[in-house]
Parts: C-alpha cells; sequence; structure tokens
C-alpha cells in the first residue's frame, strides 16, 4: 500500500470523523459504530508533523484541518456521552428481555 502523506492522513481522518459526528447527531449509533475500525486505523497512521518541512499555506491547512478534527471529536465525544444513559438503558432492557426469553424457554 503506498504510503499516504500528512495532509492527506489528516483529511480522510476529518472526513470520517465528520461522517461519524452525522451519524451521532442522528442517533444512527450502529452506523458510526461500524466505521470506528476505519477510524482507528487512520489515527494509528497518524505521525508528528515536521512542521519545518512544509510552507507556511500547508502549515495553514493542516493547522485547519486539525482544528476543525478537534471541533468535530469534541462534539462527537459531548453527543456520545450525553447519549450514555439512554444507551446503557436500552442495552440493558435487551439483556433483560434476552434472560427472560432464556429463563421461559419452552
Amino acid at each position: 500500500m503506498e504510503e499516504l502523506d500528512v495532509t492527506q492522513l489528516l483529511t480522510a481522518f476529518n472526513l470520517l470523523t465528520h461522517r461519524m459526528l452525522g451519524e451521532a447527531r442522528n442517533a444512527r449509533w450502529e452506523e458510526m459504530l461500524g466505521n470506528q475500525e476505519a477510524w482507528n486505523t487512520l489515527q494509528d497512521e497518524l505521525r508528528d508533523i515536521h512542521w519545518e518541512n512544509y510552507s507556511p499555506e500547508q502549515r495553514e491547512v493542516l493547522r485547519t484541518l486539525l482544528l476543525d478534527t478537534q471541533q468535530a471529536i469534541d462534539e462527537l465525544t459531548a453527543l456520545c456521552t450525553a447519549w450514555r444513559p439512554q444507551l446503557a438503558a436500552m442495552l440493558n432492557g435487551l439483556h433483560n428481555s434476552s434472560k427472560l426469553r432464556n429463563a421461559y424457554r419452552v
């Protein structure tokens, strides 16, 4: 696989983060979590930025990407945190339903 430069990686990471944020905003948690593996892979590929290797214009592009991505991650984190009680209740309800089915199986 061809190695991507930092700008390409950050762009892909930013786009995927915004896709996941859109899913979270619409409470499509399964879809959002379906992107988690790709998100983790991109995150693992990110590396230190050697700012001195970039022109001032390229540095501004990277800075903008980093700030935008961080804002999206912050909002995504807040949405996930806000929904945590509802998600836990949904999971608990599913677990209890499963226990009842197993207990009264004929």
